[in-house]
């Protein structure tokens, strides 16, 4: 019983320092859109369709009508952990500390 605590205990600690920072930094990192046609992509294009929802930047997040967006979409909040797959059809909606929509990037 006692190994079990000190695994789990090592384990929530080796993850602990996994983190990359705050996500302000992805946010700032994420190529905004700033017209249609616009790269989001490495080698690529617009493969999400974000460049037809350029009009959400700087929109409040809590105003976007989440049914509007493609499906797979996600919504990721400054601070908020999100996987790191990749998945190039996928938007990603992300807001800066305030709640707005910072960028949109595909993946």
């Amino acid at each position: 019983m006692t190994f079990r605590l000190w695994l789990v205990a090592g384990m929530a600690a080796a993850l602990a320092g996994c983190g990359t920072g705050p996500i302000d930094d992805a946010v700032a990192d994420a190529p905004p859109v700033a017209e249609a046609g616009t790269e989001l992509t490495p080698g690529g294009s617009d493969t999400c369709g974000a460049a037809a929802h350029a009009a959400l930047i700087g929109r409040p997040g809590d105003a976007i009508d989440r049914s509007s967006l493609p499906r797979g979409a996600r919504v990721v909040c400054h601070d908020c952990q999100v996987t790191m797959d990749f998945l190039p059809d996928r938007l990603n909606v992300r807001l800066d500390p305030q709640g707005r929509v910072a960028a949109l990037d595909c993946g």
